[in-house]
């Protein structure tokens, strides 16, 4: 899952860094989910970037 996380960063970069250049506001908050459904550490960080953390994090597994 960790290299399929970098291969995603990697392959939006140069979207994120032109919008970026027009003055927007950019995150990459890919997901990798595996073929069982279990679902990677950037699943938990991208609830972290979306502000949903403690009760809220734990009601959503």
């Amino acid at each position: 899952m960790e290299d399929a996380h970098e291969r995603k960063k990697a392959k939006y970069q140069p979207l994120l860094n032109e919008r970026r250049r027009q003055g927007w506001t950019t995150w990459n908050l890919s997901v990798e989910v595996g073929s069982r459904g279990i679902a990677g550490q950037s699943l938990w960080k991208a609830y972290g970037v979306l502000c949903n953390t403690g009760i809220e994090r734990i009601e959503g597994q």
